[in-house]
């Protein structure tokens, strides 16, 4: 399914400017899933490690700050 991303205090949901830097965080991690050796894909802890990097680099060039990122997978 599609990633859900939590902005905790970073993004206004009311503006349509800042619901589009959560569209790049999405389209991102969908990025660097795609980028992914299908051998990393199946390690939880690869998956979060990639995701986390690229959203924080992500963050500092929407932003300018390297927030604290948290990344949950859940699998079924």
């Amino acid at each position: 399914g599609d990633p859900h991303i939590s902005t905790m205090g970073l993004v206004d949901p009311e503006k349509p400017d800042e619901m589009r830097m959560v569209r790049s965080l999405r389209d991102e991690i969908m990025d660097i899933l795609a980028d992914m050796q299908k051998n990393d894909l199946k390690d939880d802890h690869a998956v979060q490690e990639e995701i986390r990097i690229g959203l924080r680099r992500l963050a500092v060039m929407l932003w300018g700050i390297k927030p604290k990122a948290t990344v949950h997978i859940v699998r079924v």
